[in-house]
Formats: C-alpha cells, sequence, structure tokens
C-alpha cells in the first residue's frame, strides 16, 4: 500500500515531503505502529502527521463493544435471524408489513456498525408489532404445512419476548444512538480539528456517565414495553458452579450473584468499559496533534495562552516540529492579530485565514497565515459519508 502511494503521488508530481497530514481507515494495515502504511510515511516524512478517520473510528468502537460479551454477540444474531427470517419470502415480508408499519426491519451491516441503530430501534419503538408479526408467521406457517418457519418464528417470539433482551435492546440502543449522532456530525466536509475533539470527548462523557447510571434508566424505559406486553420482569438464574470441597472442613463456596449483578457484571459493564477503553485507544494520537495547535483554534485560546505565559513555549514547539514557521515571529504576529482582527472573524482558524488573505495582509501575517493552513489542511476525516458495502470484498469476490 505505501508503494502505491508513493507511486501515485511521483505519478502528480507531488512530494511526500511537503505532507502535513496523512488519514485513513483504522485497519491494521494502514494504522499499524511498525508496519502500517502511516508508520512507514512518518518515517520518511516525520512532518505527516497521522490522525485517525474519526468515522471509521467510531464504527470500530462500535465493532469492539460488540464483541465484549457473548450475551451482546447473541443480541445482536437475534436480529439478524429476524430480518433473516421475514425477508427471505415476498409472502413473510408481508406478514410483517401487515403489522409492522412505521419502522421496518434492516439488515445488520459489517462495514456500517453505527447504522446497526437502524436494525435496534425498529425493536426498540416497535417490540409489540414485531411480537404480532411473529405470531401471524406462525399461524401462517401452520397452514402451509411449514413446520421449519413455524419453529423458527415460535423461537424468535420467545426469545424477544423476555426481560434480557428488552435490557439489551435499550442498552444498545442509547450507546448507538449517541455515535450515530457524532459519527454524522464529523463526516461533515467542514469540520474542524476542535470539533473533532470536543465530540469525541462528548461521547466518552457520556459513556462515563451511562456506565454509573446507565442500567437504571434502561430499565425505566423498558418496563413501560414489559407491562403493556405482560411480561416478566425478572433476568434469568444463572447456575452456579459448585466447586468441589477438597475436605469437609473447607469453606463454602463465595455468596452466588443475583441476576441483576450477572447481567451487569457480564454484558453491561463489558460493552460501555469495552468502549471507553477502544475510544481511547483508537483516538489517542489525536491529543498529540491537537495539543499542537490548540492555541491556535480561536482568539479566546490565543489570550489564554499569552494569559498562562506559553505563547512563546507554544510557538517554539510548533517550529520544532514542522520547521514551517519562525517561532519569534509567530509569537509578535499572534500578539498583533489580537488588537487587530475583528471578533467576528476570530472564532475559528479558517476565519482568521480567511480575513488575512480576503485583506491583503500575507506580508504582515505571514507566518500566522502558513501555522493556519498546515492546521486546517489535517484531516479529520476520509468518509464523506458512509456506505453499505465492502469495496475490498468486492475485489475479493471479482477474483
Amino acid at each position: 500500500m505505501t508503494e502505491v502511494l508513493l507511486y501515485h503521488l511521483q505519478k502528480h508530481s507531488l512530494s511526500l515531503s511537503d505532507c502535513r497530514g496523512q488519514s485513513y481507515d483504522n485497519g491494521s494495515n494502514m494504522m499499524g505502529h511498525k508496519q502500517g502504511v502511516q508508520a512507514r510515511i512518518l518515517q520518511l516524512n516525520s512532518k505527516a502527521f497521522y490522525i485517525p478517520c474519526s468515522s471509521h473510528t467510531l464504527n470500530l468502537v462500535v465493532a469492539d463493544a460488540a464483541k465484549s460479551s457473548v450475551l451482546s454477540i447473541s443480541f445482536f444474531g437475534v436480529l439478524q435471524r429476524l430480518y433473516t427470517l421475514f425477508s427471505s419470502s415476498v409472502q413473510r415480508w408481508t406478514v410483517l408489513k401487515e403489522h409492522v408499519k412505521q419502522l421496518t426491519l434492516k439488515p445488520l451491516s459489517t462495514t456500517r456498525w453505527e447504522a446497526r441503530i437502524d436494525s435496534v430501534k425498529v425493536v426498540r419503538y416497535q417490540l409489540p408489532e414485531i411480537l404480532d408479526a411473529l405470531s401471524a408467521l406462525q399461524t401462517f406457517a401452520i397452514e402451509k404445512g411449514d413446520s421449519e418457519t413455524m419453529s423458527t418464528a415460535k423461537s424468535l417470539h420467545g426469545e424477544l419476548k423476555t426481560w434480557s433482551f428488552l435490557l439489551c435492546t435499550m442498552t444498545w440502543y442509547n450507546v448507538l444512538y449517541q455515535i450515530n449522532h457524532v459519527s454524522k456530525l464529523l463526516q461533515s466536509p467542514n469540520v474542524s480539528m476542535e470539533t473533532l475533539r470536543s465530540e469525541t470527548e462528548g461521547v466518552k462523557d457520556y459513556l462515563e456517565d451511562f456506565r454509573e447510571n446507565g442500567i437504571a434508566s434502561c430499565q425505566t424505559d423498558a418496563k413501560d414495553i414489559a407491562e403493556n406486553l405482560d411480561m416478566e420482569m425478572t433476568l434469568p438464574e444463572k447456575r452456579q458452579r459448585k466447586k468441589k470441597r477438597q475436605s469437609p472442613y473447607e469453606g463454602t463456596d463465595e455468596t452466588q450473584s443475583t441476576p441483576d449483578e450477572t447481567f451487569r457484571r457480564d454484558f453491561f459493564l463489558p460493552m460501555v468499559d469495552t468502549a471507553l477503553r477502544s475510544l481511547s485507544d483508537r483516538f489517542s494520537r489525536l491529543k498529540g496533534v491537537y495539543d499542537l495547535y490548540d492555541f491556535l483554534f480561536s482568539k479566546e485560546n490565543m489570550k489564554q495562552t499569552i494569559k498562562n505565559g506559553k505563547l512563546h513555549e507554544r510557538c517554539k514547539k510548533l517550529e520544532q516540529t514542522l520547521h514551517d514557521i519562525d517561532a519569534d515571529d509567530l509569537a509578535l504576529e499572534i500578539n498583533s492579530s489580537l488588537y487587530t482582527f475583528p471578533d467576528h472573524v476570530a472564532t475559528s482558524p479558517f476565519d482568521m485565514l480567511n480575513y488575512i488573505y480576503s485583506e491583503k495582509l500575507l506580508d504582515l501575517y505571514s507566518n500566522l497565515s502558513i501555522a493556519l493552513r498546515l492546521l486546517l489542511t489535517l484531516p479529520v476525516s476520509v468518509a464523506s459519508g458512509e456506505r453499505s458495502f465492502s469495496a475490498k470484498k468486492k475485489k475479493r469476490e471479482k477474483k
């Protein structure tokens, strides 16, 4: 991949030494610390900062969380079986549409992870209607003498009408909704480094709060649905394996966990903790780049840096890292800009740079303009939209 990239740069007469940022999806072949494309490019040009694609990263955070426990894997397996059952024939789909009229079942995509909210949302808001559709499908299958369909529909009906499945639905919907909201925002072509930082921190803060209070809120939301369905609101008892005592004097086993404690320990905490850990690991590179440039994000940031006595230090660090600007001159230009730039154009790097060019002030703010251009050149995402297919998979199928 690195050779292909270098070939195309050379083909279009682009010098790698001019590169100041690189971003790819978060596959190991691209982001690997030693053999990934980003690592190889950094060996050739240390100024080509690597920033993980925000949209792909959030997809992978969800992917990691979905594999965090047996119950999470089973939950998405049930959703896929549900879609497969109804979508396998026109007659079955007609039965579904007769009962589920607002939202419709969606397949689980392997390349568009946060879109799983589409699959969870229909169950979250139309579980009674889906259960009615499964009951109707059982009747339809009996009339047709289709024992396999009848058995599958009955099995799914039983799995969906459980307190455990309902709590899983509520938990996953809350997490996916938050990630989907942020992911769509980060796919905007105008999204900035500051927005990326604040939004990912927002997801982290949400998950940390959800870890402490999420189960209670999910139980409250699930209770109304369960009462409407006359569903028993109890989790299954997990059989405690008894440890064989080596002597009659050995103590008995530890106190058995309650079903609620088991659910929290085996499903809820692994899911949330895995998402938090994955979010921290996959966005860890962002912090270094953010800390290098954040004093240039706005007039207020510049003022605060001066107030803290850190302006020259920050400019010097930028000079040592990029070698494209003079730290002393940059500090002087920033000080001057605080008095000359109108407040309405000093709220973002783009507005400040646009003001410099529109007012023909490039000679006065040459270093500041270079720093702002480099900041704005950094890629935040390589995805302007999601797709439900895999280009790599299509290539493999052609072969």
